[in-house]
């Protein structure tokens, strides 16, 4: 009998350790797709290293895939869990859970100059959803980016 080989998957969740993180830093994403007539939205929960350092590049990768730019939120929120299928966690609704420390909103603009830009909102939830603080007003995640390096 042959022995099937299973596909070997980076283990991201483990990258905390080496960067002297906290594995609980937990997040969600609110994918925000708006148009003339209509919204969707999408949240996704982040199990670990959810801090924007960690984030960002995520939201980045995500935009520069081919086939994204339908700027619909689902496909935009199946992409992120294709970036880390690890940390992302697609929701049934959009109630916050009790143990983040960030918030972020993703706003996925099919009008735009290329016909799909992408802004961000972050927030630190601060110990509780009611003291969110607003870390990144909602601009151009390429902006938001160039900040985070």
């Amino acid at each position: 009998m042959s022995e099937i080989k299973q596909k070997e998957i980076p283990l991201k969740f483990f990258d905390y350790q080496k960067k002297g993180g906290n594995m609980s830093t937990r997040c969600q994403v609110k994918v925000i797709q708006k148009d003339f007539d209509s919204e969707e939205s999408v949240t996704l929960y982040h199990h670990y290293d959810g801090y924007p350092e960690n984030m960002i590049p995520l939201f980045v990768k995500a935009s520069q895939y081919k086939g994204c730019k339908s700027g619909r939120a689902g496909k935009v929120a199946s992409i992120l869990c294709d970036v880390d299928p690890l940390g992302f966690e697609p929701e049934s609704g959009h109630q916050l859970h009790g143990d983040l420390s960030y918030y972020y909103k993703l706003y996925i603009n099919i009008y735009g100059k290329d016909g799909q830009n992408w802004e961000l909102e972050v927030y630190e939830v601060n110990g509780s959803i009611a003291n969110m603080l607003i870390v990144e007003k909602r601009q151009s995640l390429a902006v938001i980016a160039k900040k985070w390096k």
